[in-house]
């Protein structure tokens, strides 16, 4: 036990070394939290599905029953952009369908009937590096334990109270990327901020000059660093205070 409580707080550790903050430009807020451990699965994997369609690639070849190896298989641009959700299991294989599909909508850009943008580009490779994290999180030995494993909405909407799969039964590492993968979904992110432990700081900004409340968004994002690494100062204390004597140990390791 108190080993296994060791490599949490080196974990954490590890996770505090650095702080990112991202601004993002959305349409519409729901305001919800973040679902147990399934549904955020099947969020994630719906929202990057509507992305794929929104844009108009195919993803119905991805998808047919008794599809080939994601690597191969062939499709394109279409005027109806439907796709049915059903299909989605919390699973290996639909992130890697949506990955391989994402990552031939950008080899096929200049194909497009209404073009890509830049920022459409960069979503498209987010989707394929966060699909690579899903995968190896749901490879993990334990992924069961926390994760259901092969279930649909539907599956998920008829054992509606079965808690036994929560955000609490996640590994904190893996938690904690799952969080980040869903919040930033396949939204405009506008201002990203990162700053290291050891006094780096990385500010990326959109050109938001020429964009109505461009200077708005900037402030916003400056507030937003300020809060953040308050936080993160509080928390750093936190686990010093917890660690003792060996917060250098667990820094080290």
């Amino acid at each position: 036990m108190a080993a296994d409580v060791a490599d949490r707080l080196r974990e954490l550790a590890r996770n505090l070394l650095s702080l990112e903050v991202n601004t993002i430009l959305k349409e519409n807020i729901t305001a919800e939290r973040m679902p147990a451990v399934g549904h955020t699965l099947l969020d994630i994997a719906g929202e990057y599905a509507r992305f794929l369609c929104d844009v108009g690639y195919d993803l119905d070849p991805y998808f047919a029953g008794g599809a080939a190896d994601a690597s191969a298989v062939v499709s394109g641009w279409r005027a109806s952009r439907a796709f049915d959700s059903a299909a989605l299991t919390i699973s290996v294989e639909t992130f890697d369908r949506l990955r391989w599909a994402a990552k031939s909508a950008w080899g096929n850009a200049a194909a497009a009937p209404d073009g890509l943008t830049a920022v459409q580009k960069s979503i498209l490779d987010r989707i394929c590096n966060n699909a690579d994290t899903l995968k190896e999180i749901l490879k993990r030995p334990d992924a069961a334990k926390a994760i259901p494993l092969g279930a649909t909405r539907a599956d998920l909407l008829a054992r509606r109270n079965d808690d036994s799969n929560t955000q609490a039964d996640l590994p904190v590492e893996d938690l904690l990327a799952l969080r980040k993968i869903w919040e930033v979904g396949t939204e405009e992110v506008v201002a990203q901020t990162v700053i290291h432990l050891d006094g780096d700081v990385v500010t990326r900004v959109r050109d938001l000059s020429r964009q109505p409340g461009g200077d708005v968004l900037l402030h916003v994002h400056r507030q937003s660093v300020d809060v953040a690494v308050s936080s993160w100062r509080y928390l750093l204390e936190v686990l010093g205070h917890i660690a003792g004597t060996a917060a250098d140990a667990l820094f080290k390791r």
